[in-house]
């Protein structure tokens, strides 16, 4: 029994030392890959310097987005009316056909009430 508990932190100490190994030369390849040279204050520092250095936007670049702004609303308001136009017409087709089933509904009804009436008279 003395045995196993040996084997056992033998093995827990050996599992620590090899992922302490291991963690370590992961996380010094992967802080080189992120920045080779640079320390997190310096990346800062050179991303506030290239910011203050980009020039503003230019007017005509402003002006180029709001043109194409307004042409997509104009394709959108054009697809929307063409839509709309899609719609209204389904709906007067509906229209039609539920008139046109009313029309049959109430024609069968009166023939098959004239007939009632009929066999009524005749019996």
């Amino acid at each position: 029994m003395s045995e196993n508990r040996s084997d056992f932190f033998t093995g827990l100490v050996a599992g620590a030392f090899m992922g302490g190994v291991v963690g370590g030369v992961l996380g010094a390849v992967l802080t080189q890959q992120l920045a080779p040279g640079k320390s997190k204050s310096s990346r800062r520092r050179a991303k506030s310097r290239r910011s203050r250095r980009t020039p503003p936007r230019s007017l005509a670049a402003s002006v180029d987005s709001q043109e194409l702004l307004d042409e997509v609303r104009q394709d959108a308001d054009l697809a929307i009316a063409e839509a709309r136009r899609s719609l209204e017409d389904k709906i007067s087709q509906l229209n039609a056909a539920i008139e046109d089933t009313r029309a049959n509904f109430l024609a069968t009804g009166e023939q098959q009430n004239g007939s009632a009436t009929e066999l009524q008279d005749a019996g």
